[in-house]
């Protein structure tokens, strides 16, 4: 046999006939790992693909490639750009795409040509078993006079052969409705099925009839229970404690490591966990999907946060609650003195009246006025007076106290 071109498809074309492939394949794997295998190595992927009679026209081996040996690769410049090559008789001729232009000539010289060597794979497990299910040549298995119509929903072309519809459907020259001006057979299906749900009667007390008006008659008639069309609310599963006591600790661990447990691997360890037993810890119906645990850590996250800014909150009480002991104990005990100390070195130099601008500080402490003035005059009267003040700044008592014990002193008291 003597292989004449390769023709790879251009990248994001040709890659559906791969795909109808490779899907079935893919399902198989896909039910496997549903009945609780796993499918991490290439024996597990063997494995999958022979259960249950395995992928008909697919057969699997594990081979091992010795990684011990060098293997000289031979590289075409700009292989990346080229998608199509033919071989001929002194080197290789290649296009960007298929049998546009002359194409590019690489000689064999050029290439620098080496023969491969022995690849040394080791065969790990042979080959799977071939299909039991032998093919006829000679006749077609079909039934005469079946017809064969392309997988398009859109598409109207029908075929004798199962041969042709498959190759129709590879090339993927589909005829549409659109193109011929005229309705396919599922365009005229779907009308048809419109117009028999178009009108129906709900069965109730009193038989009420409900038709479209947009819709032509109809003879089919369904009947269905008073409030089939409201909307059904959802029964909400409740956590179980251990499935909860499971994603506590998860979480725990997180934020005692530093970093945050993955929902979506959290999930996955769900499925897969098994106790000492060798069983599987969660049933199906207690997995939670990864946004369930997103939602969950959320929670707990914001409930950890409130619960650190009520300690601190708390401490801060406290804190304050003690200052205050503090400043009322210190304040009970020495403040007479200070201020029986202060009056009296000022006592001999207070003379009548006591006036600071326009403010009479006399009149105001004997009419008992003194809490008539703003805050801001009053503190402004104690600077100027020189007066020592204790206690909070926002406070009017803070100094009518100490203005109205200096306005005492005064000579029009005696």
């Amino acid at each position: 046999m003597t292989i004449l071109r390769y023709d790879f498809s251009e990248p994001q074309s040709g890659k559906d006939i791969c795909d109808r492939k490779t899907a079935p394949m893919k399902a198989h794997l896909r039910r496997w790992v549903n009945e609780k295998h796993n499918v991490i190595t290439a024996e597990d992927m063997k494995t999958a693909l022979e259960s249950h009679g395995g992928v008909k026209g697919v057969r699997a081996a594990v081979v091992k490639v010795d990684t011990n040996k060098e293997i000289t690769a031979n590289k075409i410049p700009g292989i990346s750009l080229l998608n199509n090559f033919s071989f001929e008789e002194n080197g290789i001729r290649a296009w960007r795409a298929f049998n546009v232009g002359p194409g590019r000539f690489l000689s064999y010289s050029q290439l620098e040509v080496v023969p491969q060597e022995e690849t040394a794979l080791k065969v790990l497990k042979e080959w799977g078993p071939r299909s039991n299910n032998l093919g006829s040549v000679s006749h077609a298995s079909s039934p005469r006079g079946e017809i064969f119509s392309c997988s398009e929903s859109t598409c109207m072309l029908t075929f004798k052969t199962r041969e042709e519809a498959e190759a129709h459907m590879d090339a993927g020259k589909h005829v549409r409705a659109s193109d011929l001006d005229c309705e396919s057979v599922y365009d005229v299906a779907r009308k048809k099925w419109a117009d028999r749900v178009g009108e129906m009667h709900v069965a109730s007390g009193d038989r009420q009839r409900i038709a479209f008006e947009e819709a032509g008659p109809s003879s089919a008639r369904e009947r269905r229970n008073k409030g089939w069309a409201l909307k059904s609310t959802k029964r909400t599963n409740r956590m179980e404690e251990k499935v909860k006591a499971f994603l506590v600790q998860k979480f725990n661990q997180g934020v005692a490591g530093g970093q945050k447990a993955d929902p979506i691997q959290v999930a996955r360890e769900m499925k897969s966990i098994r106790d000492s037993s060798g069983t599987l810890q969660f049933k199906p119906d207690e997995w939670r999907t990864a946004q369930q645990i997103s939602n969950f850590f959320a929670r707990m996250s914001a409930l950890q946060r409130q619960r650190q800014a009520d300690e601190i909150e708390s401490q801060e009480e406290e804190q304050e609650v003690t200052d205050e002991d503090l400043i009322a104990l210190e304040s009970e005990d020495y403040i007479q003195a200070i201020r029986q100390e202060v009056y009296r070195d000022i006592e001999q130099n207070i003379s009548h009246p006591i006036k600071v601008e326009a403010v009479n500080v006399c009149e105001l402490s004997r009419a008992g006025k003194l809490s008539s003035l703003k805050l801001a005059q009053l503190r402004e009267v104690c600077r100027a007076l020189s007066l020592r003040t204790n206690g909070s700044n926002s406070r009017k008592r803070t100094f009518t106290e100490p203005l109205d014990a200096y306005a005492k002193l005064c000579s029009c008291r005696k």
